[in-house]
């Protein structure tokens, strides 16, 4: 019998995202200074972000594809006093409020990245975090989405997140250089490899609800809001039913066996239809 349950555990099925929001997710381009990747867009005019590598002295080979973005951030002795570059990129469909979203990137840090002004070397070495924003309109950074730890590893370090945007129609992601504390600091960040998707579904085949506290429960992974379910019996009886599945269902007093379940999102209208076993 264990075998049996580490089997159906095993036969899962997985609905992949639904849509791709992000255009150009490894920065590909022309690798030069003051020049960014296609489909992304500086929203300052103070400083404009680089695709990378090789200007500025980084070297860093990338993480997929040929290029990658670098922006960074700078510390002035005049007014604003201080730099945060950034970039933005228009999403392919909106967010929905409440949905999972997986956010995924690779980051690094440059230690030699620096520059010459008036035959004084600069360095911007320090190192930085990478704060994305969504917005409603273009360079509008209206919810925080999503953080970065300060980033000084000098390889690629590939993060990755389920996010659920709390505001209705964010259209644009917007990427912030941050300094450690919002202190001006001279600092670069090194971005590749992103990507947002819908969070997949993960429907399981089979759940023992016998109060041990695993898998007692109908557990869809990357459900989302206003998902109904169905659950009939072999003889067409309904097992359970409600318009809004919050993963609670526990088998009730239904016996062992196979049943039917029906998933359907109202917003994005798609439905689900398989088989799931209760052991008992």
């Amino acid at each position: 019998m264990k075998n049996l349950v580490l089997l159906l555990f095993a036969c899962t099925f997985q609905q992949t995202g639904w849509a791709q929001l992000v255009n150009n997710k490894s920065f590909e381009g022309a690798n030069r200074p003051n020049r960014p990747p296609a489909f992304w867009y500086p929203c300052s005019d103070d400083s404009t972000p680089d695709t990378q590598p090789f200007s500025y002295g980084v070297t860093l080979p990338a993480d997929d594809g040929k290029t990658y973005m670098g922006i960074v951030t700078r510390s002035l002795a005049f007014e604003p006093f201080e730099v945060r570059e950034d970039m933005e990129t228009r999403l392919n469909l909106p967010m929905i409020a409440g949905f999972p979203y997986v956010i995924s990137v690779s980051l690094a840090h440059a230690d030699d990245m620096g520059y010459d002004d008036n035959s004084t070397f600069i360095w911007v070495n320090r190192p930085i975090k990478l704060t994305v924003y969504g917005g409603t309109e273009s360079c509008l950074t209206e919810e925080l989405l999503w953080q970065s730890p300060l980033v000084d590893n000098t390889d690629w370090i590939h993060f990755e997140e389920v996010i659920r945007p709390e505001m209705e129609n964010l259209r644009y992601l917007i990427f912030v250089a941050t300094p450690e504390g919002n202190r001006a600091t001279n600092g670069n960040i090194l971005i590749d490899n992103f990507d947002l998707i819908e969070e997949p579904l993960i429907i399981p085949s089979a759940f023992t609800p016998n109060g041990d506290g695993f898998n007692d429960h109908f557990f869809i992974k990357g459900i989302k809001p206003l998902s109904s379910l169905k659950v009939v019996s072999r003889d067409g009886d309904m097992a359970f039913e409600t318009e809004d599945y919050q993963n609670d269902w526990a088998g009730g007093d239904w016996p062992s066996g196979v049943y039917f379940y029906t998933l359907t999102n109202s917003i994005k209208g798609k439905t689900w239809k398989g088989e799931v076993s209760i052991i008992k």
